[in-house]
């Protein structure tokens, strides 16, 4: 059945490149989505439902049974292949707002220095507001998990030192540089004992060319599955 709605979902945002708007170049937006085993029913009905700006065009592929690593790697690999202008990376047990691609494209639009818009969404631990964005430590000598209690309810954009990719948009210029630099966008390293996941990795690439992250800390994006978080 999600394999049917999948096939129904590319058709539906699936384009080919090199259309005009009104004699403007379109832009194309894919979403990469890496399931370990699969794309919840919630996470999909949230994808046909997003708002997609004039002169923009969505594209849609996903990666499963890899590790997140690999499975961003050969999406990657698709962007490059498709030669579109932004990746839009969602999690697969993920609930993504109506103007969530329309919020982070402002971002990217109006900061000349950013590098990659995100929204949020927290750790999936039962009774912990902990959201997987990352800001400076107290002394500030390192980074660590941003608390949701601490988020502005009014919203807004603010800069914070990395993220998770469950609901990011990246433009592929970025993608293109942090290859160029490093050979690879995405791998796990192991930096004083600990594991740096994939993600984090990728915020501190970017960061090292100059560029900035931001998030629209109005934009949750709930976890799915036995339990919302």
């Amino acid at each position: 059945m999600i394999r049917r709605i999948i096939e129904e979902l590319k058709k539906k945002v699936n384009r080919k490149s090199g259309k005009k708007n009104n004699g403007k170049k379109v832009s194309r937006v894919l979403i990469a989505v890496p399931a370990y085993s699969h794309i919840e029913n919630a996470c999909v009905r949230s994808l046909f439902e997003l708002e997609k700006p004039d002169g923009v065009e969505v594209g849609f592929a996903y990666s499963e049974g890899y590790t997140v690593a690999l499975a961003r790697n050969m999406l990657v690999a698709e962007a490059l292949k498709q030669e579109v202008d932004y990746v839009l990376w969602i999690d697969a047990d993920e609930i993504i707002p109506k103007d969530f691609l329309v919020r982070t494209l402002n971002i990217l639009k109006e900061k000349e220095d950013a590098g990659m818009a995100c929204g949020y969404y927290c750790k999936k631990i039962p009774g912990m507001a902990i959201t997987e964005m990352w800001g400076f430590t107290a002394d500030g000598k390192g980074v660590e998990n941003i608390k949701e209690e601490v988020l502005p309810k009014e919203g807004g954009v603010y800069e914070i030192q990395g993220s998770g990719l469950g609901c990011s948009l990246i433009p592929l210029d970025i993608i293109r540089k942090v290859m160029e630099k490093t050979g690879i966008c995405f791998e796990y390293k192991v930096a004083q004992g600990k594991i740096v996941s994939e993600d984090l990795d990728f915020c501190n690439k970017v960061k090292a060319l100059g560029y900035k992250i931001y998030a629209d800390v109005g934009l949750k994006c709930p976890h799915i599955g036995k339990v919302a978080f």
